[in-house]
């Protein structure tokens, strides 16, 4: 990755990986995080202010239909389409 280049990370948690790449990005704010997890958006968005790393936080998912969130155990989540849930 070159600090010129432009990221779209998906899945940012608490910010380890985001901090990073907007580190190598020269903290240019060409680093954008797309999180669909509501639970671990307010601390991601407080580590990435605590530690200076400027990107750009987009909360929810990138799909074509609407997707709902499924926390799993411990660490993990998923999403499902919503017409699944509604069937």
């Amino acid at each position: 990755m070159r600090p010129d280049d432009a990221v779209l990370e998906f899945g940012g948690r608490f910010g380890t990986t985001s901090c990073r790449l907007a580190r190598a990005t020269r903290n240019s704010g060409r680093v954008v995080s797309v999180e669909p997890d509501p639970t671990v958006l307010r601390p991601l968005l407080r580590n990435l202010f605590q530690h200076k790393c400027s990107v750009n936080v987009v909360a929810g998912t990138v799909s074509s239909v609407g997707l709902t969130i499924q926390a799993g155990r411990s660490y993990s989540s998923s999403t499902r389409p919503v017409a699944e849930l509604q069937g």
